[in-house]
């Protein structure tokens, strides 16, 4: 097994391209590892991230020594740089909070000066840690074998919690079946508003074009309007007929008369119509038709002897 490691550490240096000095003296003191910790059982090549966001590809020693995980980087240019050592928490175990060796990370604080091996450094880091773990087990929930647990400074059975939980569930569905209700009426309603809205915009487009159609057709009217009133103005009677007007009977001077006093009439309400401040299209009607009428008993009036 010690020859197996031995040829992949030296496999690994090669590949890195390490010194020919470094790589010598480090199969020597990983040799002299493997003696005293056996639990260093581990050679990778791997990515080295610095605390300055730097990537180094470096040769890591791994394993577990008296229930504590390491990783020993070797840097190539040991030795005249110290390795950098990390503590490894294993599942159920986590970082002492202020522990005077580590930093946050897990890396190892310890300076080592003067002359040093890897076979030292694991050593000294394991003294250091004897008085001193680095690790702590995770906080674990209090036990319920027995069946009870304290909530609110009484004693609650499992059975009770059991209960208390179904309730809580319960009513956090009933909560958010409301609010799901509560969301699905108002997305109705803006969905009813929504379609108010079109429907008032498609009126209101179908107003438009239809203001755009009947606006000639309202000024061609106003047109009209204006030439039968100062047709009106001009045509209105000055004087009326009188007795003395009138011919002697007879059939003839009857329909004459009969002609007259419709042309009287008609010029009558020719005059009573601009006073009567009807519609546009009623007074237009009405104004030729009068006018038509108008026209025939005068024609008919010339007629007559």
């Amino acid at each position: 097994m010690t020859i197996i490691l031995l040829n992949k550490l030296h496999s690994a240096l090669d590949v890195l391209e390490y010194p020919a000095a470094c790589v010598s003296r480090v199969l020597e003191e990983y040799q002299n590892v493997l003696l005293h910790y056996k639990g260093m059982n581990e050679v990778t090549a791997a990515d080295h991230y610095g605390s300055d966001s730097t990537v180094s590809r470096w040769v890591k020693l791994s394993g577990t020594v008296k229930g504590i995980g390491l990783n020993v980087w070797v840097p190539k240019m040991y030795p005249t740089h110290p390795p950098l050592c990390y503590v490894i928490p294993s599942n159920g175990t986590m970082f002492c909070r202020g522990h005077p060796n580590l930093d946050l990370g897990g890396r190892v604080k310890i300076k080592w000066m003067g002359e040093f091996t890897l076979n030292y450094v694991i050593g000294d880091m394991l003294n250091c840690f004897e008085s001193n773990p680095p690790l702590q087990p995770k906080w674990k929930a209090p036990s319920t074998d027995s069946g009870v647990r304290l909530t609110k400074g009484r004693a609650v059975t499992l059975g009770e919690s059991y209960l208390l939980r179904n309730e809580t569930h319960r009513k956090l569905v009933t909560l958010c079946q409301q609010r799901i209700s509560n969301i699905n009426k108002t997305a109705s309603k803006i969905s009813e508003h929504k379609s108010t809205l079109r429907e008032a915009q498609s009126a209101h487009e179908t107003v438009s074009r239809e203001i755009l159609v009947l606006e000639p057709e309202v000024e061609a009217l106003t047109a009209q309007l204006a030439s039968l009133r100062s047709w009106v103005a001009v045509h209105k009677p000055k004087t009326h007929f009188t007795v003395a007007d009138l011919p002697p009977s007879s059939p003839r001077s009857l329909q004459r008369i009969e002609t007259l006093a419709l042309i009287s009439a008609v010029e009558d309400d020719l005059c009573l119509l601009d006073k009567r401040n009807l519609p546009a299209d009623d007074f237009v009607k009405q104004a030729v038709s009068l006018g038509r009428e108008l026209f025939l008993a005068k024609a008919l009036l010339r007629k007559l002897p």
